[in-house]
């Protein structure tokens, strides 16, 4: 009898544990979808949104719906845009939950025709350098982060080919050390009265000697 009580505990629990963990990976699979330069996203949160020829206008957040890195890995993100009036922000988040916290914050902010940014993890920030080259209302960027480097390490380039360390903008291990490292697989961007029409992810471009 105790046996069989047992199993039956032991199903019930396997039962509710097995829910919860469903309806987890089920987080992003109900919001609205939207696309930037052909690349689908997730809309997580709105405010504005305008939607013209795979590019998104406004005050938003979206999400990557298919991490498909793991956290001790790196990523190389392509961004561009516009960020067309004084305290316009494009922020990227990398390596974050699928609430887009708790990952590598990168913000970019428009400040009286200068770009200037401002990288956080685990509450501690440090201030972009190198960013005077990029123009706010013709925003590119190439971004390196290297989730599987303890702290993560973050190059920044401006559009090109050279994605060494000598042609990086900003390299945090020599520019600002972060405070820690992204403790998830998603990704996303976050616009404030601002416009993106590249978003992607892929493989890092920058590797060690």
């Amino acid at each position: 009898m105790k046996a069989i009580l047992w199993l039956g505990i032991s199903g019930l629990l396997f039962q509710t544990l097995g829910c919860g963990s469903d309806s987890s990976d089920d987080t992003t699979s109900d919001l609205p979808s939207t696309s930037v330069g052909g690349n689908p996203f997730k809309v997580f949160e709105k405010e504005t949104l305008e939607e013209k020829e795979d590019t998104i206008t406004g005050t938003a957040t979206i999400l990557n719906p298919d991490p498909s890195v793991s956290t001790g890995s790196g990523q190389h993100y392509s961004l561009a845009g516009s960020l067309p009036d004084n305290g316009s922000k494009l922020t990227l988040h990398a390596f974050a939950n699928n609430s887009l916290d708790e990952g590598v914050e990168i913000e970019f902010t428009h400040n009286e025709g200068t770009t200037e940014g401002v990288i956080t993890v685990g509450g501690e920030s440090v201030t972009l350098t190198g960013l005077s080259d990029i123009s706010p209302t013709s925003f590119a960027i190439e971004i390196d982060v290297h989730n599987d480097e303890t702290p993560a390490h973050v190059l920044i380039w401006a559009t090109g080919t050279d994605f060494s360390e000598d042609a990086a903008l900003f390299n945090s291990e020599e520019d600002g050390e972060l405070g820690g490292n992204g403790s998830g697989t998603y990704w996303g961007i976050s616009l404030s009265n601002s416009s993106l029409s590249k978003a992607t992810g892929g493989e890092p471009e920058f590797e060690e000697d």
